[in-house]
């Protein structure tokens, strides 16, 4: 590493460490071993970007179905 100026800096690194994946540069296998994971955990990623859509429909006077989808989305 080459600093103008007669300039320095000092690089504090550790050793065999690597970040983690964006996920959007997941492919679907990482994807579904990342949400596994969250689901097993015992504190679960709060970080998933979810795309959830509720709807209702009245079927008689004292029932309604209910459907839900929801949709790991890409960041």
């Amino acid at each position: 590493m080459k600093l103008n100026n007669n300039q320095s800096a000092k690089l504090e690194f550790r050793q065999g460490y690597y970040a983690d994946k964006v996920w959007g540069k997941f492919n679907g296998q990482d994807k579904e071993q990342k949400l596994q994971e969250a689901m097993n955990a015992g504190d679960p990623v709060t970080d998933i970007p979810l795309a959830v859509e509720v709807d209702y429909f009245r079927i008689t006077p004292t029932a309604y179905f209910v459907p839900v989808s929801v949709k790991v989305r890409d960041r």
